[in-house]
């Protein structure tokens, strides 16, 4: 299974309301149960408001190991 890295900011709105930010860490823990996929858990969160995102593919050594190796 692929692994993700992503980087959350909180826009304005985030700080703004950070006092609700337990709340939405719940409904976030939620929600990374029920994506299914990391580009609409990304698009999801970022549609709230309160962060940006930033997500990139991580890759394990196997992974490294066997891209490096196929280079020409």
């Amino acid at each position: 299974m692929p692994t993700y890295i992503s980087l959350l900011k909180f826009t304005q709105k985030g700080v703004e309301t950070i006092k609700d930010g337990p709340k939405r860490l719940d409904a976030a823990r939620q929600s990374f149960k029920d994506a299914g996929a990391v580009a609409k858990l990304a698009l999801t969160t970022g549609m709230m408001g309160n962060v940006r995102t930033h997500t990139m593919r991580a890759f394990g050594e196997a992974e490294y190991r066997k891209i490096v190796s196929s280079l020409p």
